[in-house]
């Protein structure tokens, strides 16, 4: 039964592996799928070996042997994709330069990213301006639509192809810089992984959205009251400068909340988990804070 089960599987891995290979040829393949293959082909030898060493002596050797193949396969494809992942790529660049006319009185900012470092910051202009460095395989479009007195500028990146291959994986970087003078009525920012630089001191912010899965937030609130904001961090931490001007009660959600570092002088921890603020007897922000790792409000 052994030897059957032998004379069966080899020739189909060797139909298999031909059939691979001749479609890698003709171009047939998609470029991740050639690009695997070309990385992995190692494992049949391993396969070979596995299934000559248990096929024979253990019960279901040959399907065992191919189990750990997939398995090894699959973690070696992980472990090369989690190395890229950190690597800053640059072949891929946009230049950001959105005028705002005169005649808009309020701007909304919409910023959708995948694996992209963010840093903001005030302009000196009344202009949208910055940068987009990253991979090949982030397809990047940017939009203004002016409706009355409102502007809408929405920045979006996109994954070109569903797994990309091993060489275009890696972290974008976007730097913005927010426009002067003019207020800001709602500005959201959603991303998949990457650590955020948001200064928005100088500014005029109503509603500030901040969203990421992964990531750490560092972010500096403006001086000026009247501030809704969410702030989230699915994994990282998150630090919250709010201006000595400023009365902000920080409403603390996620695994950060249990031990968040303040200044007595200026806070009290209600058991509700919101920091109070001594400031005023009136808070002129509010601020939702979650993150699993630390809440440092400073």
């Amino acid at each position: 039964m052994s030897a059957t089960r032998v004379s069966i599987v080899w020739p189909l891995l060797i139909l298999a592996a031909g059939a691979l290979w001749m479609l890698q040829a003709l171009g047939v393949l998609p470029n991740v799928a050639s690009d695997l293959i070309g990385r992995g082909w190692p494992i049949l030898l391993v396969l070979f070996g596995l299934m000559l060493l248990l096929g024979r002596r253990v019960r279901y050797g040959n399907l065992i042997s191919v189990v750990v193949c997939v398995l090894l396969a699959g973690g070696v494809a992980v472990a090369a994709y989690n190395q890229q992942s950190g690597r800053l790529r640059t072949e891929n660049t946009k230049s950001l330069n959105q005028p705002i006319e005169s005649g808009i009185q309020n701007v909304r900012l919409v910023i959708n990213t995948l694996s992209t470092e963010i840093e903001i910051t005030p302009g000196s202009t009344a202009s949208i301006v910055g940068e987009f460095a990253g991979s090949k395989e982030s397809i990047v479009t940017s939009d203004y639509q002016v409706d009355g007195a409102v502007g809408t500028f929405t920045f979006n990146e996109a994954q070109g192809s569903a797994i990309p291959a091993l060489e275009s994986v890696g972290r974008g970087k976007l730097t913005l810089r927010l426009p002067k003078g003019v207020t800001i009525d709602q500005f959201t920012l959603t991303g998949r992984e990457g650590h955020v630089d948001f200064d928005a001191s100088g500014t005029t912010i109503k509603t500030l959205s901040l969203t990421m899965n992964g990531g750490d937030l560092n972010v500096k609130l403006p001086d000026k009251p009247g501030l809704i904001a969410d702030l989230k961090t699915g994994r990282g931490d998150a630090i919250i400068t709010v201006p000595k001007t400023i009365a902000a009660n920080v409403a603390l959600r996620g695994g950060g909340s249990g031990n968040p570092e303040y200044s007595q002088a200026d806070y009290t921890l209600s058991i509700e988990r919101v920091l109070v603020s001594k400031r005023a007897a009136d808070p002129q922000m509010q601020i939702s804070v979650e993150a699993s790792g630390k809440i440092t409000v400073q």
